[in-house]
């Protein structure tokens, strides 16, 4: 997963939902605190679905988004979340898609397939991610 190609804020979204492998809330699995200051506003998030111990502070700036956009870019600079970002399993949709595709190439002008032995299959290769030195909270021990 790259966050250049992502509004930072989106980018932590996107990093929590395929960390830990389901739709994630902001305000119940992240959420983000800013406060005013004399010089504007600072924020910082916190993801316990990833770190319960970490807050990612921002930069003071003139709006409370701003300062939230802030806190969230020193979330997907961050080491730890850069390289887990890097080593994240492909999504259970996009191995789905490929298993369904494999299969209906080996099929002779038969389109339909069984959905129980392509989840099957499609899980089985998600699966082996692990083995691959892939992450995510369940294989991490954070679910």
């Amino acid at each position: 997963m790259k966050f250049q190609k992502l509004d930072p804020k989106a980018g932590v979204h996107t990093f929590l939902a395929r960390y830990t492998g389901r739709d994630v809330k902001n305000g119940d699995d992240y959420w983000y605190v800013a406060g005013k200051r004399d010089s504007g506003f600072l924020a910082y998030l916190e993801a316990p679905c990833w770190s319960t111990k970490a807050r990612y502070f921002g930069s003071v700036c003139p709006s409370e988004k701003e300062a939230e956009v802030s806190a969230a870019k020193k979330f997907t600079s961050d080491e730890q979340v850069v390289l887990a970002a890097k080593k994240l399993p492909p999504t259970m949709t996009s191995l789905m898609g490929l298993v369904k595709k494999h299969a209906q190439s080996g099929k002779k002008g038969r389109t339909t397939t069984s959905f129980a032995p392509l989840k099957e299959e499609a899980a089985q290769r998600y699966n082996s991610y692990q083995d691959r030195g892939f992450r995510n909270s369940l294989w991490d021990g954070a679910a």
